[in-house]
């Protein structure tokens, strides 16, 4: 006589292989998850600077990006804009940098923390205005 199917405990053995797998596999998407967001945020960052930089010299006129929160800042003449919720600005963050109408940063050098938990970028706005992860 032929059967068809799966035992009990063919069923439950596999449904405790798939558990094992899913409890091994849970931290570590956690933890890309994490990574991706600051990330994102880190290089939304360096987009809105050179947009900023690029409206300087667009414009031929000074336009500042302005912390506005933990979370959050102002770019002069485009508006808010804010990181990924839990990403915040690190302590030492510049409150404010000004690009003059050639594209430099008037100030030199800035350097911008981002934080997620442990995660940490820094966003460097370099004397010519370009900005890049560091």
């Amino acid at each position: 006589m032929s059967s068809r199917g799966f035992t009990l405990v063919e069923l439950l053995t596999s449904i405790a292989v798939i558990g094992i797998m899913t409890a091994i596999a849970t931290p570590s998407i956690e933890r890309v998850s994490r990574s991706l967001r600051i990330e994102g945020s880190a290089q939304a960052l360096v987009g809105d600077l050179n947009r900023a930089r690029t409206e300087a010299i667009k414009r031929n006129t000074g336009v500042e990006v302005t912390l506005a929160g933990p979370h959050t800042y102002r770019i002069s003449g485009i508006g808010l804009r804010r990181l990924d919720e839990e990403v915040v600005f690190g302590e030492a963050s510049p409150d404010t940098v000004r690009f003059n109408g050639f594209g430099s940063a008037m100030h030199g050098r800035e350097a911008y923390t981002v934080r997620l938990g442990e995660l940490e970028r820094r966003v460097i706005v370099d004397a010519a205005g370009q900005a890049r992860i560091e």
